[in-house]
C-alpha cells in the first residue's frame, strides 16, 4: 500500500516545487513527446517499485496516479490540448474530459496483472 503513495508525492513534488516545468523545458527526442525528464522518471518508478519488492504490473497504475495527481495539485484536470492526450485524444463522459493514455493505461495494468496471477 505504501507503494500507491508515492506517485501521489512526485505529482506533489513534479507540479509544486518544480513548477510543472520540468516536464515541459527540454528537447523531446524520443517519439518527439518526451525528453530527458521523462526517462529519468520511469526509471524512478521502476526502482521504487524494485525497491518496494513489489511485481512491475503495477507500473502502469503508478503512472496514472502521478499523472492525475499532478492535474489535481495544479488544480486542474487534463484537456484536449494537455500533452497526455497528444496523439490518442479522450473523450468526455458527461462534462469530464478523459485522456485515452488513462484508459490504456488501466488496461495495459489489468491485463498485466490478470497475466501475472494467471502465469504464475
Amino acid at each position: 500500500m505504501m507503494l500507491y503513495i508515492f506517485p501521489v508525492l512526485y505529482g506533489y513534488i513534479e507540479q509544486r516545487l518544480l513548477k510543472g516545468e520540468c516536464c515541459t523545458s527540454g528537447k523531446k527526442w524520443i517519439f518527439g513527446h518526451f525528453a530527458t525528464y521523462h526517462v529519468v522518471m520511469l526509471s524512478t518508478f521502476v526502482n521504487v517499485i524494485y525497491l518496494a519488492g513489489e511485481e512491475f504490473y503495477h507500473l502502469p497504475l503508478l503512472l496514472l496516479m502521478e499523472d492525475i495527481s499532478f492535474y489535481l495539485f495544479r488544480k486542474d484536470w487534463p484537456n484536449k490540448k494537455s500533452w497526455v492526450s497528444w496523439g490518442l485524444g479522450g473523450f468526455k463522459i458527461f462534462s469530464l474530459f478523459i485522456p485515452t493514455t488513462y484508459i490504456l493505461l488501466v488496461i495495459v495494468f489489468l491485463v498485466w496483472r490478470y497475466l501475472i496471477n494467471v502465469l504464475y
